[in-house]
């Protein structure tokens, strides 16, 4: 009976450490994702696509590294991995990695977002001065909704 309950936490132990390593295998390949963009991205929102060279590229990439971020997140707390939350060191470190993939995930699927719909702003006719003043209108919505 002894030997079964060793051999049971040894398992969990070997099934959460999968988990955790696969879960920072995950942030690692979200944040790689992050960084090519940041290394083509300008300071200006509307030379992102174009720098990038096609417009569906960069929300392509924003959507690929938050799914990355979600599933380190959910590795992190899943149900193999929430009773070590309780070990005071490993814990606190546990908890905050799912805290900052679940944040990096909300703002990296707000960006994919944004940058769709900017793209769509930017592909839009604007001949007349109706036109561009609704567009620029729609690029601050865009922008004040994905500050808020």
């Amino acid at each position: 009976m002894a030997l079964a309950v060793v051999v049971f936490i040894l398992a969990w132990l070997g099934f959460a450490a999968v988990q955790i390593s696969s879960a920072a295998q995950s942030a690692r390949n979200g944040l790689d994702t992050m960084e090519s963009l940041r290394g083509v991205a300008t300071g200006d929102v509307f030379e992102l696509s174009d720098t990038v060279g096609d417009e569906e590229v960069a929300t392509r990439q924003l959507s690929l590294a938050a799914e990355d971020f979600s599933n380190a997140q959910e590795q992190l707390t899943s149900i193999a991995v929430r009773p070590l939350w309780f070990i005071p060191v490993i814990g606190r470190q546990l908890r905050s990695a799912a805290a900052l993939s679940g944040a990096a995930e909300q703002t990296t699927s707000r960006a994919a977002e944004a940058t769709n719909e900017l793209v769509d702003v930017l592909n839009s006719t604007t001949t007349t001065g109706e036109t561009r003043l609704k567009a620029v209108q729609r690029t601050e919505e865009v922008l004040t909704e994905f500050r808020d």
